[in-house]
């Protein structure tokens, strides 16, 4: 038995050899392992690309968000200090969702299988960075 021949239910965590195209304990789609370890390198890249973006936005704006009003190389910031430090907490947030998803891919990479808890996890903080910036624009018009 190799390591890919192992088909798993998301839901219910049904385990078989046999390939199989639904779950005869739930109904749900099977996933092999192989599929689950694919879809793990797609998540790591998508998580390494939001970070290494994000984070690197976050050391170049900081000095000038950092300092509101003073000029860095040809740009200036002219919000306030506390409105910068809520754009690097927003920037860090982000972040932060790259680095979760990376540990996400990583796991099913390793082992084979989704990892709930960072998945949920990972839609959470989506949801919210999203439902912030919806309330954002209606409170300050679009």
């Amino acid at each position: 038995m190799k390591k890919d021949d192992l088909y798993i239910c998301n839901k219910c965590r049904y385990e078989t050899l046999e390939v199989l195209g639904q779950c005869p304990n739930c109904g749900r789609r099977m996933v092999s392992t192989k599929e689950t370890r694919v879809r793990g390198w797609l998540t790591l890249v998508a998580g390494l690309i939001i970070a290494g973006l994000m984070g690197t936005i976050t050391i170049l704006t900081a000095p000038m968000l950092l300092q509101p009003g003073s000029e860095i190389g040809s740009t200036h910031f002219s919000g306030t200090a506390g409105q910068g430090m809520m754009m690097l907490f927003v920037f860090g947030y982000i972040t932060a969702i790259g680095i979760i998803t990376m540990a996400n891919g990583f796991w099913q990479i390793k082992t084979g299988r989704r990892n709930k808890w960072l998945f949920y996890t990972s839609l959470a903080m989506i949801a919210l960075i999203a439902m912030t910036g919806w309330l954002a624009s209606e409170a300050f018009g679009k």
